[in-house]
């Protein structure tokens, strides 16, 4: 968390500019400049999103590969028990 808000400390500070320069043009500049930066915050909340749906993907293919290999040893055991079954001569 501190890693990421120092990233966007980086991108998201605007300088102070002394009074005796601000004119017109200064002024459009800062608010485009405010503009840029909220879209850059916007986009950057996106990417966020995006790896951590990249990430819970992972996790889920993870998940998965090791329930499959579960399944097969399951399936393993399954089917001795059943060979053991079989070879016991019938209760009755």
């Amino acid at each position: 968390m501190l890693k990421q808000r120092a990233y966007l400390a980086k991108y998201l500070i605007q300088d102070e500019i002394p009074n005796n320069l601000m004119d017109n043009d200064v002024t459009q500049l800062r608010n485009d400049l405010a503009q840029y930066m909220e879209r850059f915050k916007e986009m950057h909340t996106n990417v966020l999103d995006v790896q951590q749906d990249t990430m819970l993907i992972e996790d889920i293919k993870a998940d998965l590969k090791s329930m499959e290999a579960e399944k097969e040893g399951l399936t393993r055991k399954i089917e001795k028990t059943f060979k053991k079954i079989q070879n016991l001569p019938a209760l009755e």
